[in-house]
């Protein structure tokens, strides 16, 4: 779904999907505590004072977003993430996360935010009242289609957060980047109905209590006219 303000002036169910949805964005699907939400920023956004742009960029310069994705991660992780996040892809070639490197040590972290959020791409895509979103899984005019193999490796499914796929920090896409090479496409999850037998048994069927007894009196019955009664 995309999120968007739309007309003069975005109605209040309107600003509560375009803030759920930039909050989902930006901080990659991580759980946001109440004392952890921008609400500054939430309440220009809101009041027309600042763009959705603007509020990206409050909310991927704020002290929660740097310390989940920039003071716990090497540099390459960081600059995956932050494509992913602001420009809603993943990084395309060795030479796109070198760019981001020297941004980071000659300029630092702010800076390299700005440099996501003020380019011709970001603009292209989402303008100034859109919120970003994953488009990895799409070809991209003037992108190279190698960015679609990779994005399964930088995103992830659908219900995981970058805060829990990025525990070890390890940069998840710098071999393919570094050979040039795609990323790697996984294999469909067989479908229920697939599985072995013995992994999802069908369970015995529940008899009422009623039905045994019943059950019980009718052999009893039919015994004792056999002239055998099995039971005393």
């Amino acid at each position: 779904m995309i999120a968007e303000c739309t007309g003069d002036v975005a109605s209040s169910e309107n600003m509560d999907l375009v803030i759920a949805a930039a909050y989902k964005q930006v901080f990659g699907n991580a759980h946001i505590m109440e004392s952890e939400r921008s609400r500054e920023a939430e309440s220009q956004v809101r009041s027309g004072d600042i763009s959705v742009l603007e509020f990206i960029r409050q909310l991927a310069k704020s002290d929660r977003y740097r310390a989940l994705f920039f003071d716990k991660c090497p540099n390459v992780t960081t600059i995956e993430l932050n494509f992913k996040h602001l420009l809603g892809r993943a990084p395309e070639s060795y030479e796109e996360i070198s760019q981001h490197l020297k941004i980071l040590s000659e300029q630092g972290f702010e800076a390299d935010i700005d440099s996501y959020l003020d380019g011709d791409e970001y603009f292209q895509n989402f303008g100034t009242m859109q919120v970003p979103y994953l488009r990895g899984y799409s070809t991209q005019t003037g992108r190279t289609a190698v960015g679609f193999t990779r994005s399964f490796a930088l995103f992830g499914a659908a219900c995981s957060s970058d805060k829990s796929m990025f525990v070890d920090a390890a940069p998840e896409l710098k071999p393919n980047l570094l050979q040039n090479s795609p990323g790697s496409v996984p294999s469909l999850r067989a479908i229920p109905d697939s599985y072995p037998q013995d992994i999802v048994a069908i369970p015995s069927p529940r008899i009422p209590m009623e039905l045994k007894m019943m059950a019980r009196d009718l052999l009893l019955t039919f015994e004792s006219r056999q002239g055998y009664r099995p039971f005393p």
